[in-house]
């Protein structure tokens, strides 16, 4: 991953990745391949200053939103402004259409003088949308992505007022107004449905309960409060890496007994030693699941949990659970060692994902080691790097096929996928994973 700028990757299904900073897109698009090409060479030039732009209004995107229409500059911004506009009788800023509006503006981008039959952006589940006549596209809803299954899904057509959807809740990434698991909204566009998923969710509109870290540090200064801003934004930054669902109920519920501010907190305050003493809770109609605290917990430097060497996260009682990145994966992954991996489990894991995983534990030259592979062409580019056609027994019964060796720039990783047995170079292999008639070298990589 680049970290200094907006990197974008060709994924090895076809589809487009684009990502800076907070922002992470999926695209994908449907067409005959020249237009298709073309459309992400669009999507990614317009990406390319949609974060730089966004921050230079950021504190105005952060102010909620009031009686007074704001003069803003940026077309994102604008696109934000205008979603949110309609709640703005409630506590609500632009920033809860921020995911939906990006997604809006790099497909208007894709589709300007292009031929789509079918085209997405999806933004964190934000979702814009194009469809042309004759086309349909069947979208799928996943309630709890640390448990990824699709609960519902739903087939859109042309002929439906519907071009984006969005879903909020409480267990998203961002700042959710109440507690529904999830809320998925349809609407004409992707920031449209994005304000009214975030609105759709809530159940308590009250402003105080609900107020920004950054408003609540204001605000403790402008109190004389001195140093207590700055606590409750750290206490709060701590308890949102486990995610714990009442954690901002609570810590807030401490912020207005010290301010002594107008605010009814009965419904908080019996939370607070409930916090304090457990770990997860799951509220149920007549009863509440509640956890130990866990002994053992793994992150990666995003704050999500990560462990490719045992549990990410471990109780006293001998329970566990296994992710990598915040996304579950299979026990064997992080239970065997490094070591103790044969070729067999490499090549009987189907998903690529997974397999990425296990190349990434046990290194991609012991990899190469176990498969036995045989390297049958090789090549190097200017933009790219190296390349590597590798033969591969995969069955132990000598019927060897080729796998293509790459390196992804973006997120500087290598790995190895599998190609059609008609490849004997390693540019009919790249032809052959971009949907190609033939391979061209491309002259930048953005």
């Amino acid at each position: 991953m680049n970290r200094n700028g907006p990197s974008a990757a060709l994924l090895a299904n076809g589809r487009l990745h684009l990502q800076h900073g907070p922002i992470d897109l999926i695209i994908e698009a449907w067409g005959e391949r020249a237009e298709v090409a073309a459309a992400y060479r669009q999507a990614s030039a317009r990406f390319a200053d949609i974060l730089e732009v966004l921050v230079q209004e950021l504190a105005q995107l952060r102010t909620p939103l009031g009686e007074a229409y704001p003069l803003l500059r940026g077309p994102v911004a604008r696109r934000m402004l205008a979603a949110c506009w309609p709640y703005r009788a409630i506590y609500i800023t632009p920033m809860a259409a921020v995911a939906g509006s990006v997604a809006d503006e790099i497909l208007q981008a894709m589709l300007e003088g292009r031929s789509l039959e079918r085209a997405y952006v999806n933004n964190g589940g934000d979702i814009a949308l194009h469809l042309a006549q004759g086309t349909a596209l069947t979208l799928g809803v996943v309630n709890n992505v640390d448990n990824p299954a699709i609960d519902a899904t739903v087939t859109l057509s042309p002929s439906m007022p519907v071009r984006g959807l969005a879903t909020s809740g409480w267990r998203g990434r961002s700042q959710s107004l109440g507690i529904a698991d999830a809320v998925t909204v349809f609407a004409a566009d992707a920031a449209a449905a994005d304000a009214a998923a975030v609105d759709a969710a809530a159940d308590n509109k009250n402003p105080y309960i609900y107020m920004s870290k950054e408003t609540m540090g204001e605000a403790s200064l402008k109190l004389g409060l001195g140093s207590f801003g700055l606590k409750v934004v750290y206490r709060l930054r701590w308890r949102y890496s486990f995610r714990w669902r009442i954690v901002r109920r609570v810590t807030f519920a401490g912020f207005f007994k010290r301010t002594k501010m107008p605010v009814d907190l009965s419904a908080i305050n019996k939370y607070e030693d409930l916090l304090f003493s457990s770990g997860f809770t799951q509220f149920c109609k007549g009863a509440v699941f509640i956890s130990d605290r866990p002994s053992e917990v793994h992150l990666n430097e995003n704050k999500r949990l990560h462990n490719l060497n045992g549990p990410a996260a471990k109780w006293r009682d001998g329970s566990a659970i296994f992710k990598a990145n915040g996304i579950s994966i299979p026990n064997y992954i992080a239970l065997t060692s490094k070591d103790s991996f044969t070729k067999k489990m490499i090549l009987n894991e189907k998903n690529a994902d997974y397999r990425r995983l296990i190349i990434q534990k046990i290194g991609i030259e012991k990899t190469i080691e176990l498969l036995g592979a045989e390297v049958i062409s090789e090549e190097t580019f200017s933009v790219g790097g190296k390349y590597q056609l590798l033969s591969i027994d995969y069955d132990n019964s000598g019927n060897r096929r080729p796998y293509l060796r790459m390196e992804n720039p973006s997120l500087g990783l290598t790995h190895i996928e599998g190609v059609s047995n008609e490849c004997k170079t390693v540019r009919d292999a790249l032809a052959y994973r971009n949907g190609m008639v033939s391979y061209y070298e491309p002259v930048k990589l953005t």
